[in-house]
């Protein structure tokens, strides 16, 4: 139903219309069951017939189109002749030369009369249209167009087109199909219906002008029905989605609880602030009443071990904080929320770093401007992700806005201009008019701008003590330094609120420390990171304030020295602080089942000493290779398959053992006595109860275990509670046939009573992927011998897989054996004549001898004449790292030569 809505508020909006929210705010009644089905056949007849209006709205423009093409190419085509457009077509034509054309393409004849093509193609296109008729015709056809005035509009995007008439004269039918081609590839419509003669084109031309008529007399009408079906739609949208959101919270909501033990109520669980439990209780007895209930909710509040979920109560006003601040991280069960202090901290930092007077006034009147018209902008359901933004910072923005203000005033600055209110402190200059005069005089002869610099000392005046609020204005017309002091002081003001924020912060957090009762935070986390902050930062910060508090205009000692040196700062050691988290919970460790019957190949004969066949041994391994390629491929295909036959033995097998439990527990009867005692009045009067027609019928399956849950809902709710299900989980963990992940699933048994119900339970388990066992049998002694045939069947499948693995691993290790030794010898390279192999390589001294017999032996072996040759050749490169290890050592020298490699003859840290 939300689809359907929000197709048809796409409708609404395609139709500039808007969709009048009067209700979204109003407190309105859910609707019953059968209200909402009645909204819901309501939406469906609006779908079925918006889209049929859009199909037929499409055709109806798409005709439309081609009518008003059609009318401009009568009247086109009749221009063309009238202006003797074809006489002047055949001399064009006629007055090619063999020489000048193609000797391929004949020229007009006396039995072959001239012909024309009459069409409308896209403006844009003509001129490219008419270059490739002339090419490709060798100049034997004559083209002309003229342009439509009207823009068309196209029939399925709705944008305009200007488009023209095309008229192609040409000799034979040869150019005829050239022609047809080019059109079709520039996607231009012929008109080949067009008359011959003036007064057909005109009595084709009236009958035209009738039919587009009658056309927009249709179109009109479909419109406006159009329009009335989108008028109802728009007037009734909002309260329909507001009902279809409602019922889809209620249901998402009851998709979290479960059925108790004998499947009759709901339960759930879960956290409410203390002080909305009387507000849930009766939220639950209001709704229980009202839907005429027989029996009372109950709320039980649960003491558990478990921590709380943090939640902080917020509005409209303080949620963007609330926001900034989890952003960052949400806070613990308990621990101080330090998002009430951001909605002055924020802002207030902001305004130190950003201050100025104008920027100040327009961020408060946009945020003003905002929150006065958050109502009637809520109502406007305005989806664009930008504005939504600056919506949702509305608050924050009008508070940095005010804050910008009280900064900008501070600094006196409003868009980089200053205020002289109060004057300037700076009125002792101690230059006169005639020196100033003469200044201004050279600064306009020699182009050469003259600086004034004001001594603190006899320019400032310090009697009448500090600038009454603000800064002095005369700081903006000091050209030379008016940066370096302005941002100086704001960035060194911000350093300073930004320090004291974080000790701030810090100091929250020791509140937190000692609510819970935890020293040893307080010691490994509060203190080190006081003391870190205040050896650096603070400290950074009181020589900030001492450099404004002590700065005068003469030479002086500071604090005894003229310059105090770098030996004043403090000599700090600060290191990292590791402390144990014991507060932390110990790791929960999850107890693996082992797969039973996991059958695992073990090679005993990899690291054996074997013999190498001979080449015609390896000849005969080729063959048999081809031959075993094929079956592996093969086997490959068919192993899915029975992996796939295997899965279902195991389940089929489990859903016999699991139907033989539910049975002997008296399953059959409790459903029978669950089923019949369902009344009509309970259930659904469209879905009939048992009768002695129709026996009580079961279906048997298996599922995904985390699907138990909500398979059992939906069939409680599909059936009207005229259904009986119970499941049992299966222990083992069976293996996916394609993925080889573990699977864990759950026999279920559904009862049911008619076919009716049968069919509902077969699409809700098909939707579920729920595989149905309904072959089985009935009586207990029938399942036991399929239980045992089944036991039979499983046993004989894992010994096939075992051979079938098996096998392939024998044939495998041959390969590799083989594919090492013509690696090997695909380093070596042949001699001058063409004989011997010859290869170089580096080998330790220590193994020489062991090569030398290793090829000897060799040679021995295969019954070779000639004795391989071992020369030692020295040369001036360096040698390649050889670092001898084991199965002890080689991990070790891994993690050495990760970080690189030793060169040769260094020493090795490996070891």
């Amino acid at each position: 139903m939300e689809r359907k809505l929000r197709f048809l508020e796409a409708q609404i909006r395609k139709e500039n219309h808007v969709i009048v929210d009067n209700t979204w705010h109003e407190e309105v009644d859910v609707m019953s069951h059968g209200e909402i089905n009645e909204v819901e056949q309501k939406l469906i007849d609006k779908e079925r017939d918006i889209i049929s209006m859009n199909d037929s709205d499409q055709q109806l423009k798409k005709n439309f189109l081609e009518l008003n093409e059609w009318e401009h190419v009568l009247g086109k085509t009749d221009e063309f002749f009238e202006g003797g457009i074809s006489d002047a077509a055949v001399q064009e034509i006629e007055g090619q030369t063999v020489g000048e054309t193609d000797a391929g393409i004949p020229l007009r004849t006396e039995k072959e009369p001239m012909g024309h093509v009459v069409g409308v193609i896209n403006t844009e296109k003509v001129n490219a249209f008419e270059r490739i008729i002339w090419r490709v015709c060798r100049r034997t056809a004559f083209v002309r167009h003229s342009e439509i005035a009207e823009l068309l509009e196209h029939p399925e995007t709705g944008e305009p087109l200007k488009e023209s008439v095309f008229i192609v004269f040409y000799n034979g039918e040869r150019l005829r199909n050239i022609i047809d081609k080019v059109c079709e590839g520039f996607k231009a419509k012929q008109y080949n219906q067009c008359p011959k003669t003036s007064t057909e084109r005109n009595t084709a031309l009236q009958q035209v002008h009738t039919n587009i008529h009658d056309m927009r007399m249709v179109m009109a009408q479909t419109r406006e029905h159009r329009m009335k079906v989108l008028n109802d739609v728009a007037a009734n949208h909002r309260r329909w989605l507001k009902q279809v959101r409602i019922h889809k919270s209620i249901y998402h909501t009851l998709n979290t609880f479960t059925f108790d033990g004998i499947g009759k109520f709901f339960v759930a669980e879960c956290w409410v602030p203390l002080n909305d439990v009387n507000d849930v209780r009766t939220a639950l007895e209001t709704g229980v009443s009202k839907f005429g209930g027989s029996v009372k909710p109950v709320l039980n509040v649960v003491h558990t071990a478990d921590t709380p979920p943090t939640y902080n109560r917020t509005n409209k006003f303080t949620s963007v904080f609330q926001g900034i601040v989890d952003s960052y991280g949400v806070a613990s069960y308990l621990e101080l929320n330090p998002a009430p202090y951001t909605i002055i901290t924020f802002p207030f930092l902001f305004s130190i770093m950003f201050g100025d007077l104008g920027h100040g006034i327009l961020m408060f009147l946009c945020g003003l401007y905002l929150v006065l018209r958050e109502k009637n902008l809520e109502a406007r359901q305005i989806r664009d992700e930008i504005f939504g933004m600056f919506f949702g910072g509305r608050y924050i923005i009008m508070l940095m806005g005010l804050f910008s203000i009280h900064a900008g005033l501070l600094y006196n600055d409003a868009f980089a201009k200053s205020f002289r209110i109060f004057g300037s402190s700076w009125a002792h200059l101690p230059y006169n008019g005639s020196e100033i005069l003469s200044w201004q005089n050279e600064t306009k002869e020699g182009g050469k701008e003259m600086e004034i610099h004001l001594n603190p000392l006899t320019a400032y005046d310090r009697t009448g003590g500090p600038y009454p609020f603000g800064m002095d204005p005369i700081w903006n017309l000091a050209e030379g330094n008016k940066l370096n002091f302005l941002n100086s002081m704001k960035m060194k003001l911000s350093v300073l609120t930004g320090i004291a924020q974080m000790g701030f912060g810090v100091a929250l957090s020791y509140r937190n420390y000692k609510f819970f009762e935890s020293p040893i935070e307080v010691y490994t986390v509060f203190i080190p990171q006081m003391v870190f902050l205040a050896a650096i930062f603070v400290y950074l910060c009181l020589q900030v304030i001492m450099k404004w508090l002590f700065f005068w205009v003469e030479p002086t000692q500071i604090f005894g020295q003229l310059y105090p040196g770098s030996h004043c700062a403090p000599s700090l050691l600060v290191g990292k602080l590791k402390c144990p988290d014991g507060m932390k919970q110990a790791k929960r460790f999850l107890e693996a089942q082992i797969r039973k019957e996991n059958q695992v190949i073990v090679d005993n004969t990899w690291h054996e000493e074997v013999d190498v066949m001979s080449h015609g041994e390896i000849n005969e391994v080729e063959q048999k290779l081809i031959d075993k390629e094929r079956d592996i491929i093969s086997m490959n295909d068919s192993d899915q398959q029975l992996k796939k036959n295997f899965l279902e033995l195991n389940e089929w097998e489990h859903v016999l053992g699991k139907t033989d439990e539910f049975f002997e527990g008296g399953i059959s009867d409790a459903a029978v006595q669950e089923i019949e005692g369902q009344t009509v009045g309970e259930t659904d009067a469209g879905i009939p109860l048992r009768t002695e027609k129709e026996p009580m019928g079961h279906v048997v399956g298996v599922i995904n275990t985390e699907k138990v849950n909500a398979f059992e809902r939906i069939i409680w709710r599909v059936c009207r509670r005229t259904a009986f299900v119970r499941h049992s989980e299966i222990a083992e963990l069976l293996e996916h046939p394609e993925t080889g992940e573990p699977l864990k699933e759950s026999v279920f048994i559904v009862f049911y009573n008619g076919e009716r119900l049968r069919n509902i339970i077969d699409k809700v388990c098909e939707g579920f992927k729920a595989k149905q066992y309904n072959q089985c049998p009935k009586t207990s002694t029938e399942r036991n011998t399929a239980l045992q045939q089944v036991h039979t069947n499983i046993h004989d499948m894992r010994m096939v897989m075992a051979q079938t693995r098996e096998h392939r691993m024998k044939v495998l290790n041959d390969v590799r054996i083989h594919k090492s030794i013509y690696h090997t010898l695909n380093t070596f390279t042949f001699d001058g004549i063409g004989k011997f192999f010859v290869a170089e390589c580096w080998v330790p001294l220590n193994d020489v001898n062991d090569v030398r017999t290793a090829l000897e032996t060799g040679v021995s072996k295969f019954g070779g004449s000639v004795k391989p040759v071992l020369n030692v050749v020295h040369t001036a490169d360096t040698p390649p790292t050889y670092n001898r290890t084991n199965k002890f050592t080689s991990v070790f020298q891994g993690i050495v030569d990760s970080y690189g490699v030793a060169s040769y003859l260094e020493l090795n840290p490996g070891n």
